[in-house]
């Protein structure tokens, strides 16, 4: 996609001279310029790196020291529009001298860059492509919501490269917005350039700014409402791609789901939408179940808290919850459950799996659930949960791909393998002096083209603690680790210390 997109970028771009400049385009072929790295990135950050290219240029059409030239530099970044509302070519130049040395005041995303010479006496030139990549400290990477005096923090991690990051504490200081509590962040994205980045907090549910991660009264989701309500209680949020019919959903505290369609400029969050087809209400569980992917036609799964069952929406307009229908499968269960939801979510190979307590004795049971195209749903895992004992779980988290489920007690994360329900689940991580706030794993954008190192975040499970005898402004402490096949132990690759107090963790993708 990225050559063509390019191809195209070129093509528009040299439409422009073309068709509006003065000079012809040709390989000049006595003149050549050196010092452009032209195969692989230019990757900076916008508004505080410099940019250094410098320039050699070699021509047999003049003797050594005569440059009958001019400059331009130009940027142009994929989105960009080529042409003016008057039908000018718009000009996206950012130097005219003949070394560049500019810090970019560019917003963050991928461009291409020109570098144009113009032989005055000729009226010829010669152009050289390359690309740049700008980014922002809060353009990608780890979100990590903390609380410190009983309001909201964010503290960011971004990952440079594999072995470099760069860490940014309390970016919300100078912040006189006051969020309260902080419960949770959700990422989800609409499509390439457009995300919705919520934080959850006690005044209210916002959508980070993508520029700054900034929160203020004009990034209150309330107003993306259609009856403006005082206040949004947000508890989830999820872009369900598998359906063709694209729903950006949210679920709130009072156990309210409400849609809109993201791709419909103007859209709003309508009428509650928990309601079947006869007017029952009933309170929806903060998770979503669906495919992974752009294809259409599969249903987005939720949890009825009221009647305690599967639900689903259908890949239509109507958006009207059903009881959730099977096609099969090899594992043996019913849509009507009677047990609680502790926990649910959907992988990377088109599984939605959920974690049930039943209330009368307080065993657990995985139900694992194929979600394929046109509806159709298979019963495809059903087990109990087998715990070495009965510590409360107090967060869980299901593998992208593997049948791993992971959860925690207070200070310690178990393991256990769906393919081997017989086997208990074992311990795997301890944290003595610490309390574990958060287990999560990273599912990647469809549309980005990620580096091999950048891959394995999809494989890893991250680990949100904090030092109980810690100040909260420094108690915080994420670790990372690789998920190895076979159940073999796992490999802890980072270990970020003195964060805030730890609540939630995200990460957020480039758009």
């Amino acid at each position: 996609m990225k050559k063509w997109l390019f191809i195209l970028g070129v093509l528009l771009w040299t439409s422009c001279f073309d068709d509006k400049g003065n000079y012809d385009y040709i390989d000049l072929g006595e003149l050549t310029v050196d010092g452009i790295i032209t195969d692989q990135w230019y990757e900076l950050f916008a508004y505080s790196d410099t940019l250094k290219i410098p320039i050699e240029i070699h021509s047999t059409r003049y003797t050594e020291g005569e440059e009958p030239y001019t400059y331009e530099w130009k940027f142009m970044s994929q989105s960009s529009q080529t042409w003016d509302e008057r039908n000018e070519p718009i000009d996206y130049t950012v130097s005219r001298e003949k070394n560049l040395a500019i810090v970019p005041q560019l917003t963050a995303g991928e461009y291409f860059g020109f570098f144009i010479v113009t032989d005055t006496i000729l009226g010829l030139q010669e152009k050289v492509d390359f690309f740049v990549r700008l980014r922002t400290t809060v353009s990608e990477g780890w979100m990590i919501l903390c609380e410190e005096k009983g309001e909201a923090r964010l503290d960011w991690i971004m990952n440079l490269t594999e072995a470099e990051e760069r860490i940014s504490r309390n970016i919300w200081k100078g912040n006189n917005f006051k969020l309260g509590k902080p419960y949770g962040l959700s990422y989800a994205r609409t499509r390439p350039k457009m995300s919705n980045r919520y934080v959850f907090t006690e005044n209210g549910t916002f959508n980070l700014d993508g520029e700054d991660a900034h929160v203020g009264e004009e990034n209150d989701v309330r107003w993306i409402f259609g009856d403006s309500p005082d206040i949004v209680h947000g508890r989830a949020a999820e872009v369900a791609f598998a359906r063709g019919n694209k729903l950006d959903m949210i679920i709130t505290r009072d156990g309210n789901l409400y849609a809109r369609n993201p791709l419909s400029t103007g859209d709003i969050y309508g009428f509650p939408i928990n309601v079947t087809s006869d007017g029952q209400r009933f309170e929806v569980a903060p998770y979503f179940g669906h495919r992974s992917g752009a294809v259409g036609g599969g249903n987005v799964i939720i949890y009825d808290n009221t009647n305690k069952r599967f639900m689903a929406l259908d890949d239509d307009n109507k958006k009207i919850p059903h009881v959730l229908t099977f096609s099969g499968g090899t594992a043996d269960f019913q849509a009507e459950t009677g047990r609680d939801m502790v926990y649910m979510d959907w992988t990377k190979d088109n599984y939605t799996f959920a974690l049930l307590e039943d209330p009368e004795d307080e065993e657990m049971y995985v139900y694992g659930i194929g979600v394929g195209d046109n509806g159709i749903n298979e019963r495809k895992y059903y087990m109990k949960l087998n715990r070495p004992n009965k510590d409360k779980i107090t967060h869980v988290a299901f593998h992208l791909y593997y049948r791993y489920l992971f959860y925690s007690t207070e200070n310690a994360v178990y393991q256990f393998d769906m393919e081997y329900p017989e086997t208990p689940a074992k311990a795997v991580l301890s944290f003595q002096g610490e309390t574990i706030t958060t287990l999560k794993v990273s599912k990647l954008a469809l549309y980005i083209a990620f580096q091999p190192w950048e891959k394995l975040r999809e494989n890893q499970l991250v680990v949100g603690s904090i030092v109980n005898d810690k100040d909260e402004d420094e108690c915080g402490v994420m670790r990372i680790y690789d998920v190895p096949t076979l159940m073999g132990p796992l490999e802890k690759k980072k270990e970020y210390t003195e964060l805030g107090k730890i609540v939630d963790i995200v990460y957020r993708d480039r758009d």
